[in-house]
């Protein structure tokens, strides 16, 4: 087909534009190369450190408090985590999540004090490890960005042997799949955690014990794409303190220009006013942005027809509420949000649920992924040569703007694209349907970009 006087004009002003571009910006990543999808999943999943010590916290003599120990830890035992761990394993092979943010990461330890109980009976069971080396099973590799501790609890439980010191050491953790890093698909900066100043206190046997929570936060640059991930576990008992910590929250990690991703168990429904801080402070919730309508309860297996049963082997699921949220601010936007382990499926062999809690799996759309995207579209539609080496011209052009972190260019030359594709649709050099696609991801790319 013989080129308009107009549209070789066009052409030559895009040429020129083009290669002025290309020689000013450094050489990224080529288009042959973004055949890997690019988008960020993120999990988060409230492990259960497998007892809510109920028994312990209703003792009232020291007695009681030390046939509780022994009592609320052999719940431990039944709950076992090795096998549960196997469970949430598989659940992070079915959906690959990038980044992981756990909660209840608990840390139990057994010392013997009567001389009755033998060396052996000295045990550790170390949620961390156990689920690492889980993942590891199901040949899948993370490593640990931080895991900082929150409240320590330690006393004395009478077991058939004598006397055993009982430890549990809370703790949260953020995984990061290793192959990310090696690959270079991810730069990881500025990790941070802090414990919350507002926790909840009660006085116990004369001494005053905090549940004290926190928070974990780590920096992240993906093809030049930079976002904060936030993840957190929230006070399980009062909404005045989510309330406060919400504020520490917002005056303290969430207190950046960068775009947010934050996650965690937030104890808090989204009518809480904890949660509602988090709205006001312009984060929107994944789930209702992508299941609207769908309750998307995440919590919890051993609330039990009203009570608590420390046991998690129901046969059908407790869940009635939605407390584990995965919140988005800025330019980052949630395209899928699944649960896991919500399905009795997903019970271990035994009959144990994977946790009290579901996990929450959201796949955030990223500016790479959606030019990703709009490249593969482009090429599934098998163009002419010359139409088809223009695309790419532009295309390459709006990518190396992005990989460099300069969204004012993209979002300049995705203009130039769809005066492009129009251009090539009046000159019969694209259907109509083919250009009605392109513009559309253009679109999603300019969406994306905050253009």
């Amino acid at each position: 087909m013989k080129i308009s006087k107009q549209l070789g004009s066009v052409l030559i002003l895009i040429l020129i534009s083009s290669s002025i571009t290309l020689l000013l910006l450094k050489p990224v990543a080529s288009l042959a190369n973004l055949q890997r999808d690019q988008r960020l999943t993120t999990m988060t999943y409230n492990l259960y450190q497998g007892t809510n010590l109920q028994d312990v916290l209703r003792s009232t003599t020291t007695t009681q408090l030390a046939n509780a120990v022994a009592t609320d830890f052999s719940h431990v035992i039944t709950n076992n985590f090795p096998e549960r761990a196997l469970a949430i394993a598989s659940e992070v092979a079915a959906t690959r999540p990038d980044l992981i943010g756990l909660q209840e990461v608990s840390l139990w330890r057994t010392s013997p004090i009567s001389t009755k109980c033998p060396a052996s009976a000295a045990t550790t069971i170390d949620y961390l490890h156990i689920l690492l080396s889980a993942l590891t099973s199901k040949g899948l590799h993370y490593s640990i960005v931080v895991a900082p501790n929150n409240f320590d609890f330690h006393s004395p439980g009478l077991f058939s042997c004598g006397l055993m010191n009982v430890g549990l050491t809370d703790r949260n953790a953020v995984l990061v799949r290793t192959s990310d890093l090696t690959r270079g698909d991810m730069y990881i900066s500025n990790i941070q955690s802090k414990n919350y100043v507002n926790n909840f206190s009660i006085v116990f046997f004369g001494t005053t014990f905090t549940f004290l929570r926190g928070w974990a936060s780590v920096d992240l640059n993906i093809h030049g794409d930079n976002f904060r991930f936030i993840s957190t576990h929230m006070d399980a008992v009062s909404q005045n303190i989510r309330t406060l910590q919400a504020g520490e929250l917002i005056a303290g990690p969430m207190n950046t220009n960068l775009p947010i991703i934050f996650s965690g168990d937030l104890n808090a429904v989204d009518s809480d006013p904890s949660f509602t801080r988090f709205i006001s402070a312009g984060f929107e919730d994944s789930w209702v942005h992508v299941n609207p309508g769908n309750p998307g309860f995440t919590c919890c297996q051993f609330i039990q027809n009203g009570a608590i049963v420390d046991i998690i082997n129901n046969p059908t699921s407790f869940l009635q509420q939605r407390v584990d949220h995965v919140l988005t601010r800025g330019d980052v936007h949630p395209d899928s949000a699944i649960l896991v382990g919500a399905d009795p499926s997903s019970r271990t062999a035994s009959g144990l649920w994977p946790s009290s809690h579901a996990g929450l799996v959201v796949s955030i759309e990223i500016s790479i992924r959606a030019i990703q995207q709009l490249i593969q579209l482009k090429h599934s539609m098998h163009l002419s040569p010359g139409t088809d080496q223009l695309l790419d011209s532009q295309l390459n052009v709006v990518l190396q703007f992005l990989q460099h972190n300069l969204k004012g260019g993209a979002c300049s030359h995705l203009n130039v694209l769809t005066e492009l594709v129009q251009t090539f649709l009046q000159s019969d050099l694209l259907t109509q349907s083919q250009a009605s696609q392109l513009i559309q991801g253009v679109q999603s790319v300019a969406r994306t970009s905050s253009c």
